[in-house]
């Protein structure tokens, strides 16, 4: 019979977060996965785990509930042959939770990530999955206290090679707590912890502009633009920085480099379009407008920008 961790392993990364597939765009592919097979079946377990609920929003729900199923799946088969351990006990409570928290059951949620707490007292994780599930619930007030005791948990307890991702995740639920301040702060925090990873640099800028300080956003821009010069939200975003500092020929050389990189968006294209219009080129703004409604009509996922593309096109004609 195969050892544990041969047996769940295979069947664990390919099933559970596909989403690994996707990592090497933010620079933290190798790394994940060097530090997911580390370790004895109960370290790679909870490395596992990190990668399920520190993986950046737009990655993370890809296969997620199965991936959460069969994460328990393999704790609960290695549970059975050791039944004191602890570490095991936390990734079945965790797991249990995230699932409930996903089918909306909200007290069982909390239940579980109660127990893990329980399980390990002073983890950052749970701290982090009762703010999702009080967020989720709409109890703002609940988050905040347990954010705060997770901003002091995550340093302390998260390991090195997920520490730029959990403070990502840290920022998104202040965020979404309305506390953009801590949300900043966490923000900064991962990209000290991964100084040359992308999705930190671009996360800190954007935020940066929706606090109103662009100027602090644009080295935060420049710099992602040097660690990916050929990503095309990088570029649109150093437009976007560009173009709230009225460096009108900056923002222009930005958004077309993002075009050019990725010709079928939309928004870049209405985003060109903007920054043309704000300077008097209405010809150049009608003509990224007409692009960018061709695609957006083709494409369905431009619905909410649809609307916006036709007013930009009526105050033009």
């Amino acid at each position: 019979m195969q050892h544990p961790s041969v047996l769940w392993f295979p069947r664990l990364l390919p099933k559970v977060f596909v989403a690994m597939a996707l990592v090497p765009l933010l620079g933290v592919c190798q790394t994940v996965k060097e530090t997911v097979q580390k370790g004895s079946p109960q370290d790679q377990l909870m490395s596992a785990l990190y990668v399920g609920y520190f993986l950046p929003s737009g990655m993370r729900d890809i296969g997620a509930e199965e991936g959460w199923r069969n994460l328990k799946l393999d704790a609960s088969s290695l549970l059975a042959r050791s039944p004191e351990d602890t570490t095991l006990k936390f990734v079945v409570a965790f797991a249990d939770g995230e699932l409930a928290r996903r089918a909306k059951d909200f007290r069982t949620a909390e239940a579980q990530f109660q127990s893990a707490s329980v399980l390990n007292r002073n983890f950052a994780l749970p701290y982090l999955a009762l703010a999702e599930t009080a967020l989720d619930k709409g109890d703002s007030s609940s988050a905040h206290g347990m954010l705060y005791a997770a901003s002091i948990e995550v340093p302390k307890t998260v390991p090195a090679s997920f520490l730029h991702l959990a403070f990502t995740r840290l920022g998104e639920l202040y965020e979404r707590d309305g506390k953009f301040t801590d949300a900043l702060k966490a923000y900064k925090s991962a990209v000290e912890a991964k100084p040359k990873w992308l999705g930190g640099r671009t996360t800190l800028a954007a935020t940066y502009l929706k606090l109103n300080q662009a100027a602090l956003a644009l080295p935060q821009a420049q710099e992602a633009i040097a660690i990916a010069p050929k990503d095309a939200y990088a570029n649109a975003l150093l437009g976007q920085v560009q173009s709230r500092l009225g460096h009108h020929e900056s923002a222009v050389r930005a958004f077309k480099n993002a075009i050019e990189i990725d010709p079928g968006n939309a928004n870049y294209q209405y985003m060109l379009g903007l920054e043309y219009e704000s300077s008097g080129k209405k010809l150049d703004a009608l003509h990224c407008y007409n692009a960018a409604k061709l695609i957006a009509e083709r494409d369905k996922s431009y619905g909410e920008l649809l609307p916006n593309i036709q007013q930009a096109l009526s105050r033009l004609q």
